[in-house]
């Protein structure tokens, strides 16, 4: 857009409820029509990307209006450890033998194991890589969305501010 053009109004919590609620409907559709007919994903990724813009301009615009939920913000900080480490997490746990509990049980202890081995990792791996880049860019490396200052909350006051 240029410097001319006219904002678009916030959307609404409905609205913005209704572009989530649509985008997963389509995810599901999409899948869908992947393995269950001819049109793939390098037909039907192309057609989601152009969705999902969409939807992430209003996400993006609601986020600024209301700031995201401060546990939401803090649990994606890690989220990346998660996906790196569950497999293996999910090997360690294999390891530990735990009796099964049933199936809710042995899957929500099953699911704790994996969360917080993936914490730890972000505590003593993740985390610390961030802020040593960051020390080492200078303010190059700064957060720049409206919430990612609460993604390093505990950052000493020697570190540049984030």
């Amino acid at each position: 857009m240029h410097s001319g053009a006219e904002a678009r109004p916030e959307p609404s919590t409905r609205e913005i409820w209704l572009w989530r609620l649509g985008i997963y409907g389509l995810t599901v559709l999409l899948s869908g029509l992947r393995f269950h007919s001819p049109l793939k994903y390098q037909y039907t990724l192309n057609f989601f990307a152009i969705a999902v813009v969409a939807y992430l301009a209003r996400e993006i615009a609601a986020c600024q209006r209301n700031a995201p939920s401060e546990w939401l913000e803090r649990a994606g900080a890690w989220s990346y450890s998660l996906y790196l480490t569950h497999p293996l997490a999910l090997m360690v746990y294999a390891l530990l033998q735990v009796p099964n509990l049933g199936y809710f049980f042995s899957w929500a202890v099953r699911l704790g194991s994996v969360l917080v081995q993936a914490y730890i990792f972000y505590r003593l791996v993740e985390r610390p890589a961030h802020l040593l880049a960051r020390r080492i860019g200078g303010g190059a490396l700064r957060p720049r969305l409206a919430g990612a200052s609460a993604l390093a909350p505990e950052v000493s006051s020697s570190a540049p501010p984030t």
